[in-house]
């Protein structure tokens, strides 16, 4: 776990949160009212009698646009707790990406599991991850993209 003081571990903090903030809304119409989580460190972010949800919010770099490698990944410990926990709700991985707002229902065999993560908050953060296909994930928003604009326009010129 990076120090409390570590600046871009503070930068993500506030990411994570402001993620949340906006995104709640558009889980909301897609999920129904939805709890969110009261411990910051809790295994889900929301939940309601039908859905558990854990949102993750990415930085807005390149490498976390929705599609760059085909898919994302998640901590695996994610679905372990669901698994152990037998939970009858389904689970809802979203990823708050710097392209638009997705989401994955968990489903056995649309995953794959290996070592991921990070060490660019002060300390080596890799660990068992879960992969998600981008071809099992939906969208619920996708930013504009400001370049169709010209492709759309390109009939226009004389």
């Amino acid at each position: 776990m990076p120090s409390c003081e570590n600046k871009r571990y503070k930068e993500d903090i506030i990411t994570g949160m402001n993620g949340e903030i906006n995104s709640q809304p558009i889980l909301e119409a897609e999920f129904g009212v939805l709890n969110k989580s009261s411990y910051k460190w809790e295994y889900i972010d929301y939940d309601n009698e039908n859905y558990i949800i854990e949102l993750k919010t990415r930085p807005k770099d390149n490498h976390n646009a929705f599609d760059r490698y085909g898919g994302l990944m998640f901590n695996y410990s994610k679905i372990k707790k669901y698994k152990k926990k037998g939970e009858v709700r389904k689970l809802i991985v979203s990823f708050n990406c710097k392209d638009g707002l997705y989401y994955w229902e968990y489903k056995e065999g649309e995953y794959t599991t290996g070592i991921g993560g990070r060490n660019d908050r002060g300390c080596d953060e890799y660990r068992e991850m879960a992969y998600v296909p981008s071809k099992y994930m939906k969208t619920l928003y996708e930013k504009p993209n400001p370049y169709k604009t010209y492709l759309l326009d390109s009939d226009e010129e004389d």
